[in-house]
């Protein structure tokens, strides 16, 4: 078998125009591709950095969660607190009347008494009295 070999003549291309429209699709390719390579670059940086953010805000989370319980406890212990100091008072308050009654007979003009007296005595503020007007008279000339 004998292969005859053809002789090619090349031509030197010069100065050749493709239309805009083609060279602006052609610009977008590239554009679009370098855009992909620069995206998957990017990828493994963000998300390192998700993933941190993320880390961040369960651990600011906690720590949110945990303050709030702590707070919680105290204003529990704080009302425990008030509340057996209450009762303590109302105990000490209801023997004291019970003393009262039992020492005075159950007077009724005793109790009241006891109890303005003990009202003016808690009182922060100034306590005033009001005393109705004396009895008109009239003088006669």
């Amino acid at each position: 078998m004998v292969v005859k070999l053809q002789k090619f003549a090349v031509f030197k291309v010069g100065n050749i125009q493709r239309p805009e429209s083609y060279e602006k699709v052609v610009r977008r390719k590239e554009a679009a591709k370098e855009s992909i390579v620069v995206a998957e670059n990017e990828r493994p940086r963000a998300l390192v950095e998700a993933r941190s953010a993320k880390e961040q805000n369960i651990t600011l989370a906690k720590i949110a969660i945990e303050k709030a319980q702590s707070e919680a406890r105290v204003i529990l212990s704080k009302a425990r607190s008030e509340a057996e100091k209450i009762k303590a008072t109302l105990k000490a308050e209801g023997d004291a009347l019970k003393k009262l009654n039992n020492e005075t007979g159950g007077g009724v003009q005793y109790l009241l008494s006891y109890l303005s007296t003990r009202a003016v005595a808690d009182s922060d503020r100034d306590n005033y009295v009001g005393v109705g007007q004396p009895a008109n008279t009239k003088f006669f000339s």
